[in-house]
């Protein structure tokens, strides 16, 4: 049987690993002298022609289960418990301080007469002279701008949703504002 030029560049890259492999386990499996197979010298190694070796006592607690514990640390291979934090305390409670009522101011001269008698319908007409629609109990007052009735109110402004009604025994008071259907 003739073996190829590649094949023969096989064995011998095959022959020389087996050589490599022979030569460095030399020392591990090769008996020499009264060197036991398979036994590793100690930390001295041969001292004075005889072998050392070193005997380690067995360490029971090494066999027991591990502790519950958990090492802080970044080790992905290692699996424990998961330590629980402690929980947060409660943010304080802030209440905000009770609102007090605005004291009542009691006006010193005359007052202007109340419109809460009144409703605002809404209003008709051309923008330029527009009619406001009011009710007070049964009556129904149309009237535009600058108009008296009930002999005490007046009309100072007639909006789209509102009406300002002014007063005629009080003319710098400030007018009251109706919304429209109120």
């Amino acid at each position: 049987m003739t073996l190829e030029p590649r094949q023969k560049q096989l064995l011998a890259v095959l022959g020389g690993l087996l050589v490599l492999l022979l030569w460095t386990q030399r020392g591990h499996w090769v008996p020499r002298g009264d060197k036991p197979v398979g036994v590793r010298p100690a930390r001295g190694g041969v001292q004075d022609g005889t072998l050392v070796t070193e005997v380690v006592g067995l360490d029971i607690s090494l066999l027991e289960a591990p502790s519950e514990e958990f090492e802080l640390g970044r080790d992905p291979f290692r699996y424990g418990v998961v330590p629980q934090a402690a929980p947060k305390p409660a943010p304080p409670v802030i209440r905000p301080p009770k609102p007090t009522p605005p004291p009542v101011v009691q006006p010193s001269g005359p007052v202007p007469p109340s419109v809460s008698g009144f409703k605002y319908l809404g209003s008709f007409g051309r923008e330029d002279n527009r009619i406001a629609v009011l009710v007070s109990g049964e009556d129904i007052f149309n009237l535009r701008e600058g108009e008296a009735f009930k002999e005490s109110f007046l009309i100072r402004e007639i909006g789209y949703e509102s009406v300002a009604i002014g007063f005629v025994d009080f003319p710098d008071a400030t007018p009251v504002r109706l919304p429209a259907g109120g």
